[in-house]
């Protein structure tokens, strides 16, 4: 009869040497990634007006133990060119909530021109240590946006979208984009100046208004008749 020495075998234990190793690699690159959210928050303006709106950053995790180390940041947001809306310009002081870097960093620069459909605005953290610890639960402000509504812009609601992890990423303490960072796009609501009546309508109102006086005269009439 033969026997197996597992000692003389060792690919027997292969499969679940590399499971084990995935494993441990997967639950390493899930707390890397997991509750990274960069959110556009929604604005509104009406048309031919202006308005602004935040992008911020959120740690969604409810885990005490998932924070993240933070360096910097990208992003790029964009709007339909049939829109009626333009950027006009971009700071760091968010309305929502405090900006990221605090109060004394540089503000985050545009790599494009105001105004257009789009930018990209970036920064980082310049003074030591040279990164935010974002809590679990934590919200930080990153941009604060204006943009303005042309006055032939249509009501309604336009799409406010952030574009890819190449153009939009947040930074950890070495430098390197985090994976896996959701994207929440925004709206923003344009809302239309209050309707101007048609001429028939006009002239229906007029015509009713100048009715109204018409049955007390005639009561009036009746009572000195009678």
């Amino acid at each position: 009869m033969k026997t197996h020495q597992t000692a003389n075998h060792p690919l027997r234990f292969a499969p679940a040497l590399i499971l084990s190793a995935a494993l441990a690699l997967g639950a390493f690159a899930g707390k890397s990634e997991a509750g990274l959210v960069i959110r556009v928050l929604d604005g509104a303006a009406s048309v031919g007006g202006t308005g602004a709106f935040d992008i911020v950053l959120a740690n969604t995790s409810d885990d005490p133990q998932d924070s993240f180390d933070v360096s910097g940041f990208s992003v790029r947001i964009e709007v339909a060119s049939t829109s009626g809306i333009t950027f006009t310009g971009v700071t760091d002081a968010t309305a929502s909530t405090s900006y990221i870097f605090g109060t004394q960093q540089e503000s985050p620069f545009s790599t494009d021109i105001f105004p257009g459909i789009a930018f990209t605005a970036s920064d980082s953290s310049w003074t030591d240590p040279y990164f935010i610890t974002l809590a679990s639960g934590e919200t930080v402000g990153l941009l604060r946006v204006s943009f303005a509504v042309a006055a032939d812009a249509a009501p309604g609601v336009v799409a406010v979208s952030l574009l890819n992890h190449d153009l939009t990423q947040i930074n950890d303490i070495d430098g390197i984009p985090f994976d896996g960072v959701e994207l929440e796009d925004g709206s923003i609501t344009i809302n239309g100046g209050a309707a101007v009546p048609e001429p028939a309508s006009l002239v229906a109102l007029a015509t009713a208004a100048a009715l109204l006086p018409i049955p007390t005269l005639v009561r009036r009439m009746r009572r000195k008749d009678g």
